[in-house]
């Protein structure tokens, strides 16, 4: 190393801090000894100066090194980052903490695919193996952590379906603990006339569930979404309707709803999903419209409540949305399968990049050589810790595959084929088979079935088991349900009005 000409040399002086580390080497130029300088430098940060003190001779330049980095790594390298378990499942929750620095501290998922809120608590996404979250002080210094995201312990066989009564063609499921007991529920959404609600199951821990209770929409309900909307540390929920509206209902903690709140909207809003678009730590909702094409922003104003949209894109029939972040910058991104011709160019599915501050980008249109997109998942499907993109058809039984580069865009789409399926209708990412590879769940029409494809971690996958949902499957759901560390699925059986839960082996 050199400083203004001149080489460094091992320095025969030590400053002692107090408290721990106890030991900073510095370096002199030549003769003239830099110790007390530099000790004090690094001991003003905290750690009074309790001596310089000379350095033993017989201790090497490696040594030198090595206390040079401990000592200083606490003062000028960064933040001390912890996560408060070292594995946990995928779509579950984990806490990183911070010590050092000064606050406030910004988050974000430096390598995975998971999200992080502004207080730490990490929801894993479909990306296994490490995950980094990266944290910034308001001074700039920074530091890591990671954890281990695990996709279980099954073996991808699973159990005959524990059925229950779901009242009026069940059409979307999502899970959480609505109780606060720590086991998780589910939540479906129902779509006809003769009972168009949202529906609470109550977990019993065990992968059963009690008696639906029912919280009336008065409209089809075609997506759900859940988060805490007022920051009570209760969920809430919401779905989005062909009744020209969205509609909230906020959570009592007790599987009880307050009064539902209906949010306008045009009337092909179906797709919905929840999350934190511009880094205020309120969770937003974001909408997808079937019929005039365009891409919603409802800004989240921490009461439970939701401002006025702003609207944005023009697709071809946008059913649905997923939220993510694709580039890894700490910012939510959208992602909307769209239909074949205008205003769309390319079939597929169109990625509009979050700025972070509840603005997007232009959207990018993903050709899909199988057709138009009608649903989109999102995992690592080829092991690079990057997320992928799968839409699945308007029809048929091809999918396409995106592989993603990590900055947000994805390469050529690859199609696999589902051979003797309809998986034109909703699906999701888990490893089934722990062998550490992300596999599919698919939703299949043709075979009144849920589909199973195991991953090979290429992104390529092989037929697995059909589990029978007779009959027109819809939506399907994976999650630990019975908190043995594998994976089940829970399938909505749209004709005839059931909830199926398939306990994984």
């Amino acid at each position: 190393m050199v400083v203004a000409g001149q080489p460094f040399f091992a320095c025969r002086y030590i400053c002692r801090v107090d408290p721990p580390p106890e030991i900073a080497y510095t370096r002199c130029m030549q003769k003239s000894c830099l110790a007390l300088i530099l000790g004090l430098t690094a001991c003003s940060l905290g750690h009074p100066l309790t001596g310089i003190f000379p350095r033993d001779e017989d201790e090497s330049d490696s040594d030198l090194s090595a206390l040079l980095l401990l000592g200083f790594a606490g003062q000028f390298a960064g933040l001390t980052v912890q996560a408060s378990v070292s594995q946990v499942l995928i779509y579950e929750n984990v806490t990183f903490t911070v010590a050092g620095g000064t606050p406030p501290y910004s988050f974000r998922v430096s390598r995975g695919g998971g999200t992080i809120t502004i207080s730490g608590v990490f929801t894993a996404g479909p990306v296994l193996g490490a995950n980094t979250v990266t944290v910034v002080d308001s001074t700039g210094l920074t530091g890591s952590a990671s954890v281990n995201v695990s996709g279980g312990a099954g073996d991808g066989t699973f159990q005959t379906s524990l059925n229950y009564a779901a009242f009026d063609a069940p059409q979307t499921i999502q899970s959480g603990d609505f109780t606060n007991d720590g086991v998780l529920d589910l939540l479906v959404g129902t779509s006809n006339a003769g009972a168009q609600e949202m529906r609470i199951y109550a977990g019993n821990g065990d992968g059963s569930f009690q008696t639906g209770t029912s919280n009336p929409i008065g409209a089809g309900i075609r997506s759900v979404t859940v988060g805490d909307f007022n920051a009570d540390g209760n969920l809430d929920m919401a779905g989005g309707t062909t009744g020209n509206r969205f509609s909230v209902f906020l959570g009592n903690s007790d599987i009880t709803f307050q009064p539902r709140v209906d949010y306008p909207h045009t009337p092909g809003a179906l797709g919905i999903r929840a999350g934190d678009m511009d880094g205020d730590g309120v969770q937003d909702i974001v909408s997808g419209d079937f019929n005039d094409g365009t891409i919603s922003f409802w800004k989240g104003s921490g009461d439970g409540t939701f401002q006025s949209a702003s609207t944005f894109g023009s697709l071809n029939a946008p059913r649905f949305v997923e939220l993510a972040d694709l580039n890894n910058d700490g910012a939510l991104d959208i992602a909307a399968p769209n239909l074949a011709g205008a205003p769309s160019t390319n079939p597929g599915a169109t990625v509009f990049p979050g700025n972070g501050d509840g603005t997007f980008g232009a959207g990018v249109e993903n050709d899909s050589p199988a057709g138009g997109g009608r649903f989109v998942i999102f995992g690592d499907f080829n092991g690079d810790s990057n997320l992928d993109l799968v839409t699945l058809p308007a029809s048929g039984s091809d999918i396409t595959i995106f592989n993603g580069n990590g900055d947000g865009s994805f390469q050529t789409g690859q199609v696999y084929t589902v051979t003797g399926a309809t998986v034109d209708r909703f699906g999701v990412a888990c490893d089934f088979n722990s062998d550490g590879r992300l596999d599919l769940a698919l939703a299949d029409r043709a075979n009144s079935a849920v589909a199973i494809l195991f991953g090979d971690g290429a992104g390529s996958f092989t037929v697995g088991p059909q589990l029978a949902a007779p009959t027109n499957p819809h939506g399907v759901h994976c999650r630990d349900l019975n908190r043995d560390g594998i994976m089940d699925i829970a399938a909505a059986s749209f004709n005839t009005d059931t909830l199926r839960v398939f306990l994984g082996n």
